[in-house]
């Protein structure tokens, strides 16, 4: 998917006709509802992630999208056709798992050729996808080697050269870096979207890890207690989450139980157990008397400069050092224990037990409601 401002991405995934659509999808276990009736489009050439915790129904959908589980209600199209009874193997996807699911009697190339063998491709033009495969995931002269001379990186890569050979309409991933040290990780996670963005193929990927998510996605589905809590880009589910859920979820958040004392247009006077007030803004519908949730990122927290806005006194409660970072733990007066984070270097330092001024502007201040 070319490279687009957020809004125009959103605006072009608005307008386009699915290639997936979910219709009231639901799956019980017996007594156990792992997926609660969602609906769900996914345009041509995104790149979607399912993101939430572990329970959350993210897997459970995509195994039904892949064709290893059935819905017991509501129906799943691909291309305007039904497909929730289609077998796996008729529905065009290429699928990547977290284990590899890689032929360890076979060598790298056979593994490759597998897929086109199946679909009754000629030998010469077997051959001629095997070598481009291989070198579009840069493994070019181990084809002859067999999985377990590997390291993990080249097994996931050729995992996903088999899913992407035969040219799916779709790709699915399943947590596919999830079994990576945290370098290789990163490492693939970059090569994974230039392969994207070059193919421009539609990936629906599943994760846990919400910095994974937003640093792949297009669309990111936040699930909870099997059902999507918000669906949006990851920069309006980071700076405007719909939920306290959400909030918590996606990036470290700080969530503070308040009641809405006065409302003037978007801007409303929160009043906190403690007896502060503060001032933030409200993105939904909101009314005087309200019980809410004050969201506020520790980004958006800082020293108290002589010209700040609204600002509070607080103690200094405990101090992380982070390599860059300073994480500092603070009780705000009449507000609640707060983070925030500063420089490591080229600030006044801040001492455990210092009480400072700490400024939080209302318009990083935001109200959610409460659950």
């Amino acid at each position: 998917m070319d490279c687009r401002e957020p809004e125009v991405a959103l605006m072009a995934i608005a307008t386009a006709s699915p290639i997936v659509r979910f219709s009231g999808v639901s799956k019980n276990y017996g007594i156990y509802q792992a997926i609660d009736g969602i609906d769900l489009d996914i345009v041509p050439g995104e790149f979607i992630t399912f993101l939430g915790p572990s329970g959350s129904g993210k897997t459970t959908t995509l195994m039904m999208l892949a064709g290893f589980e059935t819905p017991s209600e509501g129906t799943i199209e691909m291309d305007g056709r039904r497909i929730e009874r289609l077998p796996a193997h008729k529905r065009n996807i290429g699928v990547v798992f977290q284990n590899y699911a890689l032929f360890p009697h076979m060598s790298v190339r056979d593994n490759l050729a597998f897929p086109l063998s199946v679909r009754r491709v000629e030998a010469a033009d077997i051959r001629s996808r095997v070598d481009a495969a291989l070198a579009m995931v840069h493994l070019e002269g181990l084809g002859d080697r067999k999985p377990v001379q590997l390291s993990g990186g080249q097994q996931q890569r050729v995992a996903l050269a088999r899913a992407i050979i035969f040219k799916p309409r779709l790709i699915v991933l399943d947590e596919p870096l999830g079994a990576l040290d945290k370098n290789l990780r990163e490492h693939l996670q970059a090569e994974l979207k230039a392969l994207h963005r070059d193919l421009g193929t539609t990936m629906v990927f599943v994760t846990h890890d919400q910095s994974e998510a937003l640093t792949l996605s297009d669309r990111v589905a936040v699930f909870n207690k099997g059902r999507i809590e918000q669906i949006d880009t990851p920069e309006a589910l980071y700076e405007r989450p719909a939920t306290p859920f959400v909030a918590s979820f996606i990036g470290e958040n700080n969530m503070l139980p308040g009641r809405i004392e006065a409302k003037d247009g978007d801007e409303v006077a929160i009043r906190f157990a403690g007896g502060g007030l503060l001032r933030a803004r409200c993105q939904t519908s909101c009314r005087s008397g309200d019980e809410i949730i004050l969201s506020i990122r520790p980004e958006n927290i800082r020293r108290a400069s002589a010209d700040a806005g609204q600002h509070v006194s607080a103690a200094v409660i405990d101090i992380v050092y982070l390599g860059d970072q300073r994480r500092i733990l603070v009780e705000a007066d009449g507000i609640g224990r707060l983070v925030f984070k500063t420089s490591a270097g080229g600030e006044k330092p801040i001492a455990q037990g210092e009480r400072i001024d700490i400024e939080l502007s209302a318009g990083a201040c935001r109200v959610l409601p409460k659950e």
